[in-house]
């Protein structure tokens, strides 16, 4: 069974077991989109992220690591 969630909420994403980001880039007329499966550490700093913005405090990385071990 795999089920495929996209959120915001870091409270839910944390609960995942895997992760993947996924941005795009554009060149001239051309887009393209990455998927990338993210790492344990990848991991916690996404949720921190999505937690605290561009700026990752250390506080909000703490938080992260308890929601995905939990």
């Amino acid at each position: 069974l795999q089920i495929f969630v996209v959120t915001h909420q870091p409270q839910i994403a944390a609960k995942a077991s895997s992760h993947f980001k996924i941005s795009k880039s554009s060149q001239s007329s051309q887009v393209k989109t990455l998927i990338e499966k993210l790492t344990t550490n990848e991991r916690e700093n996404e949720i921190a992220r999505m937690m605290s913005g561009e700026i990752i405090s250390n506080e909000a990385l703490e938080a992260a690591k308890m929601l995905i071990g939990n």
